[in-house]
């Protein structure tokens, strides 16, 4: 489908946010396509969004990037919040639906605020300053963008909260474990907390990080350092 995208006035932005607190949370979906569709409370920005539902978070990402940069230096100076609270109200549904999923009750995953530290969670923006991180080689960050736009897994939440593994190679190391390119998604046992899981490799990487600048290394060295543990998801590496 081919979107307008638009950035919400302030009276916008105050509309959409409100719903947190106004509406039932499976109301919301459908709220706040209605606002993004209002044309007084969202003004043009030039730019326009093609994407295929349902799409995962790569391909969102992607094609964020790509609608962008096709409007030439307008989002130089960084993208404004009211341009992500409008994709999040216009594509929520569309999301949701797509992937068969229901609202959640955060609002974290919809609306950008000026905390930093939780703007991974956000659906829309998140994978797109993923991308941006790992540009230089987006398939080394399919653990964290091989899910679908509307969904926020465990490892999701355990790589991209600290921003000491999220913009590393922490990220292509739990690819490397992680993600299956057969079925384009997550290998079984990667959530949880059991062994080798991604909380597991976690708390992995904050404990050597303490003597090991793991950052600086390959993910070759790094897989030599694993604990037993690990010994399922690296199995697969060599098959």
């Amino acid at each position: 489908m081919l979107i307008e995208v638009r950035e919400f006035t302030q009276a916008g932005r105050a509309s959409f946010r409100a719903l947190w607190g106004q509406e039932q949370v499976g109301d919301i979906p459908k709220k706040s396509k209605k606002l993004s569709e209002n044309a007084t409370l969202s003004e043009p920005t030039g730019a326009h969004l093609e994407i295929d539902l349902p799409a995962n978070k790569l391909s969102l990402a992607m094609a964020l990037r790509s609608s962008f940069l096709s409007v030439g230096d307008r989002f130089s100076d960084g993208i404004p919040q009211g341009v992500w609270d409008w994709l999040a109200a216009r594509l929520m549904s569309d999301l949701l639906e797509s992937e068969g999923k229901k609202m959640t009750k955060s609002s974290e995953a919809w609306v950008v605020t000026h905390d930093t530290w939780t703007a991974y969670r956000h659906r829309i923006a998140g994978p797109y300053f993923t991308l941006l991180s790992h540009l230089d080689n987006p398939a080394a960050a399919m653990s964290v963008l091989c899910s679908g736009a509307s969904q926020h897994p465990e490892v999701n939440e355990q790589l991209l909260a600290s921003r000491r593994i999220s913009g590393s190679v922490g990220v292509e190391l739990a690819t490397a474990l992680y993600y299956d390119p057969d079925s384009e998604g997550l290998r079984v046992g990667s959530g949880g907390d059991g062994p080798g899981s991604v909380r597991r490799l976690s708390a992995f990487l904050n404990q050597i990080a303490v003597t090991v600048d793991y950052k600086r290394m390959s993910v070759e060295e790094i897989l030599a350092l694993l604990p037993n543990e690990f010994a399922r998801f690296t199995k697969a590496l060599t098959r």
